[in-house]
């Protein structure tokens, strides 16, 4: 029998609930992971090398190689290859074959990038460990591949706070600031209790089913806009004050007695209204989904009972309803007709995690 190292990691999607673009100068962002993931599994080859990574994905027919001495920069369009290239010069490990599979649809805006980093950087190092018969990483020192991912999200995109990053790694919902600085990132970090996540279930709803949103250029549009401004006040000011009261109110719900109605609640009021005033500023920024809005807001109790919002970079990837599942579902039938629905998925409490396991064949 002969032995091949091999480990297997998940990572699971995430959502932004508030902090969008004000994330990026340093205010607090929050958001919450799915209970769905993307999973990277590696496995050490015996001879003959492949001088290299094999890597397939369910996102590929054919299978890829990364041959040793790559960089990222040699694969600027493909995520995963530049990831695998930098695990693989950063670790100093080769002759790797690498199968990652996701429940993260692209088009969703639910993480798939910053899951693919982290699953795939997590990997390579847990290998380089193996070969030097340590210990998996513990949860306190995952950190340090958090680090390196968002080093290697900042390449692709400039302005990346890391908020999906830190949130991915945590697990459950949680609550950063970011910081220019990677040796200092984040700034803050604190991870609410699971309680808060079973809260969140009633009354957070994501609905999917738009083009999606490409992150970097999203981000550089719109970050554009929000600074040329308007009339009176900054646009990029207004939204840093919608983006706290939404923040505040979340908050407040997620401490608040889960037994009482919504409605009875001051906090969800105070959401709902914040959540009014950031569609009213996002209705003219670019890639803003007008026609999505405009079918929902024929649904009874459009921002009094329940309200709606776009998330992380904006556009077309996964909108929040804030209100009951009956609202919600209210919601989902009348933007059926546009490709819109709710994901069948809810909030989940579980962070990076790594599976080791020794693979054995007979000889």
């Amino acid at each position: 029998m002969s032995s091949h190292l091999h480990v297997a990691v998940s990572v699971p999607g995430k959502i932004m609930l508030a902090g969008e673009y004000s994330a990026i100068g340093g205010a607090p962002a929050t958001a919450a992971t799915l209970d769905r993931v993307l999973t990277a599994e590696a496995t050490e080859l015996e001879a003959p090398t492949i001088d290299g990574c094999r890597v397939s994905s369910d996102i590929w027919a054919t299978t890829q190689l990364v041959p040793d001495g790559s960089a990222p920069a040699d694969y600027p369009d493909e995520p995963l290859l530049a990831t695998v290239a930098g695990a693989m010069q950063l670790y100093g490990v080769s002759n790797i074959e690498l199968k990652v599979s996701s429940e993260l649809p692209v088009a969703y805006g639910i993480g798939s990038s910053s899951a693919l980093r982290l699953a795939v950087l997590a990997a390579f190092g847990d290998i380089a460990r193996q070969k030097q018969q340590l210990a998996p990483l513990a949860e306190d020192e995952l950190g340090a591949v958090a680090r390196t991912a968002l080093q290697l999200q900042r390449t692709a995109q400039q302005q990346a706070s890391g908020y999906d990053i830190a949130t991915q790694w945590m697990g459950g919902i949680v609550v950063s600031q970011t910081s220019a600085d990677i040796n200092t990132w984040p700034l803050a970090l604190q991870r609410l209790g699971e309680g808060a996540t079973v809260r969140l279930a009633n009354f957070t709803h994501v609905l999917v089913g738009g083009r999606g949103a490409p992150t970097g250029s999203a981000i550089g549009t719109t970050s554009r806009w929000l600074r040329d401004g308007g009339k009176g006040e900054a646009r990029s000011d207004q939204l840093d004050q919608i983006n706290t009261a939404i923040n505040e109110a979340l908050w407040a719900m997620l401490g608040a007695d889960s037994a009482l109605d919504l409605h009875q609640l001051t906090c969800f009021k105070d959401l709902v209204t914040a959540t009014r005033n950031h569609r009213r500023l996002f209705a003219g920024a670019p890639g803003f989904p007008s026609a999505l809005f405009a079918q929902a807001s024929q649904v009874l109790g459009w921002e009094e009972r329940w309200a709606m919002k776009t998330t992380g970079a904006g556009g077309e990837d996964a909108v929040l309803i804030f209100g009951s599942s009956d609202d919600a579902a209210k919601v989902a039938a009348a933007v059926a007709p546009l490709g819109w629905h709710l994901l069948p998925s809810s909030f989940g409490a579980q962070g990076l995690r790594i599976m080791r396991t020794n693979m054995r064949e007979e000889t």
